[in-house]
């Protein structure tokens, strides 16, 4: 595989959208030419400032009596302690029975099972429930579309707790629409708060994408989670470099038409040795064999055949750069 005459790279600011927000968002790219077929992600740079308990995804409810009340987590990025601190006095302040909650997890000396245990007092015997639609469930330990039952004035995590719920993100354009979900490309995010998470590309072969060529100049690009939601990132911009390229597949007829040959040649040393083998005299036969061994050995010396090394590596001719 390889291109095929010029490149072109594109820079990408979201801050120089023409409209949507930092993470969903609209540009306008001017191809310099219309029959480029193959487009990839070659280098991005995220804020890593999106909350684990982001705006509008922040809330579940709490049971009590058969009474729901919507239980509100404040947006921002917590860790266990500062959630603890915050949503244990949230959950006795909205309870409409005055009942009183407390939370706790394992202590730094303490067998580590990831889970928290809540626990409720003044309830006379009464079993308060959580219910989870589709938010904070995986960052307090449940499962979405579940509700979950007190028994004996105590509720733990039905699973390691998940602070850091985005552990990927994937940048999404109609550009290549025919890709699976439009997916440009997944990043991994290891990266710590505060931080940039940041993307470079190492296969452009593999990690391009079929363009979907269209009239349109105007692009639209989504940062989003693996549940397919757009990320926050507060206000801060993404900055990232796509490549359009045309591929050409010369090596790849070059590569079938090598196979093709070494196959003959592969089916006319099969006929050679049979001929050979049946003229083998019963009074010299390791000398007959081993003049067959000789020529086969000479033909492949003479010949040699590697496919891998015949495949073209994608070298770009000439890069265009804005």
């Amino acid at each position: 595989m390889s291109y095929h005459g010029d490149t072109k790279i594109f820079y990408i600011d979201s801050f120089n959208r023409t409209s949507g927000s930092p993470t969903d968002f609209q540009v306008n790219i001017e191809l310099p030419r219309n029959d480029f077929n193959r487009v990839a992600l070659l280098q991005a740079s995220i804020p890593k400032s999106f909350y684990n308990f982001p705006k509008g995804r922040n809330t579940f409810y709490l049971v009590e009596l058969g009474v729901e009340t919507l239980i509100t987590i404040p947006e921002g990025d917590y860790g266990v302690s500062s959630l603890i601190a915050n949503l244990a006095p949230i959950l006795s302040a909205s309870s409409p029975n005055g009942w009183t909650y407390k939370m706790s997890f394992p202590k730094f000396l303490e067998t580590q099972t990831g889970k928290i245990t809540y626990t409720v007092e003044g309830n006379g015997g009464s079993q308060p429930s959580f219910r989870f639609e589709n938010f904070c469930w995986l960052q307090l330990g449940f499962y979405l579309n579940t509700t979950y039952n007190f028994v004996g004035d105590t509720l733990i995590s039905v699973h390691y707790i998940s602070l850091a719920p985005i552990n990927r993100l994937f940048i999404k354009s109609d550009m290549c629409n025919t890709s699976e979900l439009s997916i440009l490309q997944e990043i991994l995010q290891t990266f710590p708060d505060s931080a940039m998470v940041y993307y470079e590309n190492t296969n452009i072969e593999n990690n391009s994408k079929p363009f979907s060529t269209t009239q349109s100049r105007n692009f639209h690009f989504t940062i989003t989670d693996r549940f397919g939601i757009p990320i926050e990132t507060n206000g801060l911009d993404s900055v990232f470099s796509i490549i359009f390229y045309k591929y050409d597949d010369t090596s790849e007829l070059h590569k079938q038409e090598l196979m093709l040959s070494n196959f003959e040649r592969m089916l006319r040393l099969e006929e050679r040795s049979l001929e050979k083998i049946a003229g083998i005299s019963g009074d010299f036969p390791h000398e007959n064999l081993g003049d067959l061994h000789r020529d086969l050995e000479r033909e492949f010396t003479a010949n040699p055949f590697n496919p891998e090394e015949q495949d073209t590596k994608i070298v770009p001719r000439r890069s265009v750069n804005n």
